[in-house]
């Protein structure tokens, strides 16, 4: 079979049209398939296990109008580590269609422009609608496109995981077959259909965040470009970083100081006791207090600046929850829509929290039982040790 026929008849584009998955500026998914000795590349009558097993995933995803590019491994027929690799794309007039689509559940926002031309990351977020493309912030990875490397890569998982009709995505696998928690790619691996997949990086934005920060650690981040890149997630764990680490100089500076003091205390009394440790100890209190106030003022600024103020109540569940046995399902129906709710079951959260108070009370009484025996050993050492002349300090009595 021609890798570039796409099914329904139409015709494939050459991989060196605009809006392949060739384009370095177009991103892609990328599924891993297993290739058997006769698994042959421009062969699509062979009695190939694999090419049976590819053959009808990359069909379907032809016909969800992506744009499907087959790219095999240099590795010789029959070989066990040979593959094909099926990278997935969509044209931008197809991301622009997913996109209203998830803009109207509220999933895709992007910055309006500002009133200021020149600025850029200043205008308010907005949910997409195809409509008011022309009032959208164009990226900053791509010229003359709408949306980031990381946006169309969510798009397309929007599509191929079947969320929403409007989306007309390929049905990799049938939503009776496919068991809750699993999306149709975790599922196809799972069955061992796939060898894997995985997001493709936009080289030039890689290569532009690894010239402008990974190699200038002296700079300020840029964490604009962190987020549109990676997500709001990864930039805030970054923005915490850098708070973290700036406001550890204040207590280190403050540390050094005290251990100098300490030098000095034992070279004239012989004791590195001295005043300024409790000092110290108040002080770092203190610290960690405003330390703990400051991140929460600077994340709530983030979390407004990012419209990610209610990312907790939209984050999906895990899969290991979806599927516990400890897990109920409710069903709410909200207007014509129907709406699964996974709660822990009562009997289970009860009986899970006093495992935790127990286990928490063994630990603190197996503390304090140290503890105590600790001192009391110390005590004891003492008492013996003073009829015989000596100090709990060591040194002999007058």
């Amino acid at each position: 079979m021609p890798p570039y026929r796409r099914a329904m008849g139409r015709r494939a584009r050459k991989p060196t049209e605009k809006g392949t998955a060739s384009d370095p500026n177009q991103a892609c998914i990328v599924i891993v398939f297993e290739r058997d000795g006769q698994d042959i590349k421009n062969q699509s009558n062979s009695d190939s296990t694999t090419l049976s097993i590819r053959q009808p995933l990359v069909d379907k995803l032809r016909a969800a109008d992506l744009i499907v590019q087959e790219e095999w491994s240099h590795h010789a027929d029959g070989d066990p580590d040979a593959r094909v690799y099926v990278k997935v794309s969509a044209s931008p007039n197809r991301l622009k269609q997913v996109a209203d689509v998830m803009g109207k559940q509220g999933k895709l926002k992007l910055r309006l422009r500002s009133s200021d031309p020149t600025e850029r990351n200043e205008g308010p977020w907005c949910a997409f609608r195809q409509h008011m493309q022309s009032e959208f912030e164009e990226s900053s990875e791509k010229s003359n496109s709408l949306f980031s490397s990381l946006q169309q890569i969510r798009i397309l998982e929007f599509i191929l995981e079947d969320r929403d009709k409007m989306a007309m995505g390929p049905q990799l696998v049938h939503p009776k077959t496919l068991q809750a928690g699993y999306t149709p790619l975790e599922w196809l691996f799972k069955e061992k259909q796939i060898k894997g997949f995985f997001r493709m990086h936009h080289e030039p934005t890689r290569k532009k965040l690894q010239n402008q920060w990974v190699w200038k650690w002296k700079d300020k981040q840029p964490i604009e470009q962190i987020r549109e890149y990676f997500g709001e997630k990864i930039a805030l764990y970054f923005v915490f970083l850098g708070y973290y680490t700036t406001m550890l100089w204040i207590p280190a500076l403050c540390g050094c100081m005290l251990f100098v003091t300490q030098i000095y205390s034992r070279y004239k009394s012989g004791s590195m006791d001295n005043p300024w440790v409790p000092l110290y100890c108040c002080f770092i209190t203190i610290w960690a207090i405003a330390f703990s106030a400051g991140w929460k003022q600077l994340e709530k600024r983030y979390q407004y600046e990012w419209d990610t103020i209610t990312f907790e109540e939209e984050e999906e569940n895990r899969r290991e929850f979806i599927q516990s046995k400890h897990t109920d399902i409710e069903f709410q129906e909200i207007g014509d829509k129907k709406r699964t709710i996974y709660q822990c079951n009562a009997t289970h959260r009860k009986q899970a929290l006093a495992l935790s108070a127990l286990v928490v009370f063994c630990f603190i009484s197996a503390v304090v039982a140290v503890v105590s025996a600790v001192a009391l050993f110390k005590f004891r050492l003492i008492q013996w040790l003073q009829p015989h002349g000596l100090s709990g300090g060591g040194e002999r009595g007058g």
